[in-house]
């Protein structure tokens, strides 16, 4: 297992290779929300957020089910956040983060898609979609990711939604209670993110969820290494 110890350690440095000069700041930890323009929370919300200055320096989180989201390891200046979910247009907006002696919040309203009313399957798509949701928010995730998939299967080019799928995948590894059950359901999500990029090479997102469910894998690996060497 020295293997994978090895190549978690790697693929974490280049998720988080910092420069030098950056070891001598203090980062800043962040909190925030993501609503519709109701108020109802936003949850699977993909946030992204980059330094114009330094693009190696990417943060990436998901909304949990009341909408919120954190991120650890921001250096003060300004930002650009990225706020992507199925159903709602990709949001961008840029944030001077600043110093404080409390974890500074943000809140960011997604707004529903916007497709043209001569497009029949509108509604019938958020419809679907909201259904889809309720599922996997609901811990039904075999409901959820069949429904999504007959979203993809019908409008294959809503990118999205395939990232919905691989993103169900990895809560339901998270939820599962054999550990060793987990490896395959993990492998579905590097499936569905492997295949997301094929299409769309430069989706940057995708490549960064691929790395950290690599990463999330390697590290059961390890965990269930260490618990045979203990037996």
């Amino acid at each position: 297992m020295r293997i994978i110890y090895f190549f978690t350690v790697l693929l974490t440095l280049n998720l988080f290779l910092l420069p030098e000069h950056a070891f001598a700041q203090r980062f800043i930890a962040i909190r925030g929300k993501v609503q519709d323009p109701l108020g109802r929370p936003v949850s699977g919300a993909s946030v992204e957020a980059e330094k114009p200055s330094d693009r190696r320096r990417t943060w990436t989180a998901t909304t949990d089910e009341k909408g919120w989201f954190g991120m650890v390891g921001l250096s003060q200046g300004r930002w650009t956040f990225i706020i992507e979910a199925p159903g709602f247009e990709k949001k961008e907006e840029r944030i001077y983060v600043r110093m404080t002696s409390f974890s500074p919040s943000f809140n960011f309203m997604l707004s529903p898609m916007k497709v043209s009313l001569a497009d029949a399957l509108t509604k019938q798509i958020r419809d679907d979609l909201s259904t889809a949701n309720a599922l996997r928010d609901s811990g039904q995730f075999d409901g959820a990711i069949t429904a999504y998939e007959k979203i993809v299967s019908e409008n294959p080019r809503l990118t999205m939604v395939g990232l919905a799928i691989a993103d169900t995948y990895r809560q339901k590894a998270a939820k599962q209670d054999n550990l060793e059950g987990r490896i395959p359901i993990y492998n579905r999500a590097i499936d569905f993110y492997s295949k997301i990029l094929k299409a769309e090479p430069s989706n940057r997102r995708t490549r960064i969820e691929l790395a950290f469910t690599h990463l999330q894998k390697a590290e059961l690996l390890q965990q269930l290494s260490d618990i045979t060497s203990d037996n």
